[in-house]
Formats: structure tokens, C-alpha cells, sequence
């Protein structure tokens, strides 16, 4: 009886070593071989296919130049890591946070994960030309990061909108033309739900993120961001510097957020730049069936980026392991 007792442990002790042993090769197996890597000047790109890497390796380039040299001049981030699968099948394992910059809250970290072939593009550009998901997710998270770098705790309202107003940017030739239309936020506009100023710097994070009133809010800082950057034809772009040195010196909070905004505006009462920003926000972007957006000209990056090579297969399984358990 008791050798029966001790040959059914053994057995039990064997069958859960070859279970873990099972899970631990699924965990640690290679599963994507012959992956290839890019570095360029502040990227690594790593995928599969070594001829889209160029091309992505390019685009991430450029907007990073457009959004460094016009906004963020003294930046000086290396070392970005990016994933490029072919499909989004091909990253369905993957959770649904593994889209952009996980770790938003360090200026170090994060996996910018992007697809190859995308399924769709999107139509922005008052010309018609077209932004891919692929470069508004790039531009928005490249332009994350900056402002992370620069400006660690800028409030959320002037965050959401200056990205959302810099995800749309677009590159031609020479030429970084920001301030594009995104439909998403011009119908809120459209629609009369422009959330005035004092609200929407007084407005907590659960107004950004839930409730009936959440794109309200991201077209509203989106405008007054625009309005900054586009508004008097383009003349108040002094004023917006102005507000970036402003919230960097006033506390945070709601009083510190309205300090700066008349600091920015010396001269002006708050309740007068509440009403020329809701007058451009509802007039403006809101009314007008076309708008300027505002085109600086950026000296991009020349010339071919360097060949792929074979990847490090570790490192790049460690880079897929942190997006899987994330």
C-alpha cells in the first residue's frame, strides 16, 4: 500500500516537473526567428519584415525632427525602442495597452509598437492628403515623450490637448504642417460643446477619461491649443511660449493653470481669453469648413538610414516579454 502511495507521488511530482518544464519552454522559446533591427539617430526598430524597417526607421526620423526643432528644441532623446509587426494579427497576443508608449509616466521607458501593413488610412489633412494611424500614433507618442522630457508635470488639460494637436502633424519635403483637422474634435465644435476655459482647467482627470462629456473636454483643450498656435493667423505663437515657461513657475492645480494663462497674456483678464478662445474654438474650428493649420519649415533628416541586421534575438524576446505582461 505504501509503495502504491509512494509511486503515485512520484508520479504527481514528475507530471507537475514536465508541466512547469512545458511552461517554461513556451515562456522562453524564440518565437518570432530571423527578426531584424535599425538604429538610427534616436530609434531602434526591430520587426520581421527587414524591408519595411527602412521606411518606418525614416517616418519615425522626421517626426521626430518636425516635433523636436519646432517645439521641443534642446531635446535630446536617443534610444527609442520600437516594434514593428507585419499585421495587427500578427500581434494579437499582444494586450491592447501595447499600442503606443506603455509607461507614460517615465520619460525613459516604454515600446512603441506599430504594424507594417495597416488596414486603413485616415483622411486629415485640409488638402486631402492622408495621415496613416501608423504616423498620428508615432507623432503623438514621439511627441509624449518630449513633453514628458521637457515639462514632467504639465497639467492635463494643456497635455491632452497639445498631443492631440501634434498627432496630426504631417511631413512634405521640407515642410511640417501641424494643426490639421481631426474629425473627431471638430464635431464636438460643430456641435456646440466647447467646454469654456475656467472648466477645463479646473476639470479633474475622470472628465478626460469617462462620462458623457470626455470628448467635450479633448476637443476644448485641443482647440485652446490651436487657438494658441493658430489663432490671429498664426501670430500668438509668442503667447504660447509664454504659457509653457508660465506653468513650469506657477504650482500646480486649477489657480497655477489660470496664473499662467494670464501671465501668458500680459495685459489681459482671464474672462477676455476665455471668450477669444471659445470664439475660435466654436467660429473658427468649429464653423469654418477649412481652416490654416500652422506649416514651419524643418531641415529633415538625409539620406538613406543605415541597412537592417540580424537581431538580437534576446533582446528582442525581452522587449515582446514586457509587452505580454504589461
Amino acid at each position: 500500500m505504501n509503495d502504491h502511495r509512494h509511486a503515485a507521488r512520484q508520479i504527481a511530482v514528475l507530471s507537475c516537473v514536465a508541466s512547469l518544464a512545458g511552461c517554461a519552454h513556451a515562456y522562453t522559446t524564440w518565437p518570432y526567428p530571423g527578426w531584424y533591427t535599425i538604429g538610427s539617430a534616436h530609434f531602434h526598430v526591430h520587426g520581421p519584415d527587414q524591408s519595411e524597417l527602412p521606411a518606418t526607421a525614416l517616418m519615425l526620423e522626421g517626426l521626430y525632427t518636425a516635433i523636436g526643432e519646432t517645439f521641443f528644441p534642446r531635446a535630446d532623446l536617443h534610444g527609442i525602442e520600437v516594434v514593428v509587426f507585419g499585421t495587427e494579427e500578427d500581434a494579437r497576443d499582444l494586450p491592447p495597452k501595447a499600442s503606443g508608449f506603455l509607461d507614460e509616466k517615465k520619460a525613459s521607458g516604454g515600446i512603441l509598437v506599430l504594424t507594417a501593413r495597416e488596414p486603413r488610412l485616415d483622411r486629415r489633412a485640409n488638402d486631402g492628403r492622408f495621415t496613416t494611424p501608423n504616423q498620428e500614433k508615432a507623432a503623438h507618442t514621439i511627441a509624449q515623450r518630449l513633453l514628458r522630457n521637457s515639462m514632467q508635470d504639465a497639467p492635463e488639460w494643456f497635455r491632452d490637448g497639445f498631443l492631440l494637436y501634434l498627432e496630426t502633424l504631417q511631413l512634405h519635403d521640407d515642410t511640417a504642417v501641424f494643426g490639421n483637422r481631426p474629425t473627431r474634435m471638430t464635431q464636438e465644435l460643430m456641435a456646440g460643446r466647447a467646454i469654456p476655459l475656467g472648466a477645463l482647467i479646473a476639470a479633474p482627470h475622470s472628465e478626460f477619461s469617462t462620462g458623457d462629456w470626455t470628448r467635450s473636454h479633448h476637443a476644448s483643450a485641443w482647440a485652446f491649443i490651436h487657438f494658441l498656435l493658430g489663432g490671429d493667423g498664426g501670430r500668438l505663437r509668442p503667447n504660447f511660449d509664454a504659457l509653457c515657461r508660465a506653468l513650469t513657475a506657477t504650482p500646480p492645480g486649477p489657480e497655477g493653470s489660470r496664473q499662467a494663462i494670464e501671465r501668458a497674456f500680459p495685459g489681459s483678464h482671464f474672462s477676455e481669453i476665455e471668450n477669444r478662445a471659445r470664439d475660435y474654438a466654436v467660429n473658427d474650428l468649429g464653423g469654418q469648413p477649412r481652416f490654416h493649420p500652422f506649416a514651419v519649415n524643418v531641415k529633415l533628416p538625409g539620406g538613406p538610414p543605415p541597412a537592417p541586421v540580424l537581431a538580437s534575438p534576446k533582446h528582442v524576446q525581452n522587449l515582446l516579454l514586457q509587452l505580454k505582461h504589461r
